[in-house]
């Protein structure tokens, strides 16, 4: 079996609307502003009618509000916010991700540690002499941030 290689392959299906949440609790934003924001967070090519229709189901469920404002050059332009039943949604998706990448990093960590396939495992892992390196990777990898 093969396995993709790109880590937006393994992102969860409904990640786009909560990223889109972060951004607009970070500041607030017009479409082709967050569409521009939005390369930075998720890895991806997110196309803008694929941006709207979450920033209407988001609207729709009160996690965000928007508003029409004069543009000096061209049409009004819709300029989105998060509300506060908004911003309690993210924090709780926040939280639930957070266990979510516990156990991953748990499960990555314990691949790190020397889990290879059979006949494949290097000399010298799991041995006095290797131990103190496995040590301080396990306690660089907890280090790491989660966001």
């Amino acid at each position: 079996m093969e396995m993709d290689a790109r880590p937006e392959a393994y992102l969860p299906k409904n990640v786009l609307p909560w990223c889109l949440l972060l951004l607009l609790a970070e500041e607030e934003g017009y479409g082709y502003e967050l569409h521009s924001r939005l390369s930075d967070l998720l890895p991806g090519r997110w196309d803008a009618g694929t941006l709207y229709r979450s920033l209407n189901t988001l609207e729709d469920r009160g996690l965000v509000g928007s508003r029409w404002e004069a543009s000096g050059e061209g049409p009004a332009r819709r300029r989105y916010a998060v509300t506060e039943r908004g911003h309690t949604a993210l924090a709780g998706w926040v939280q639930a991700v957070a266990g979510v990448n516990a156990v991953l990093l748990g499960i990555i960590k314990r691949y790190e540690c020397g889990v290879q396939p059979a006949g494949h495992r290097q000399a010298g892992i799991g041995s006095d002499h290797d131990e103190a390196f496995w040590v301080r990777r396990i306690l660089s990898l907890g280090e790491q941030s989660p966001v």
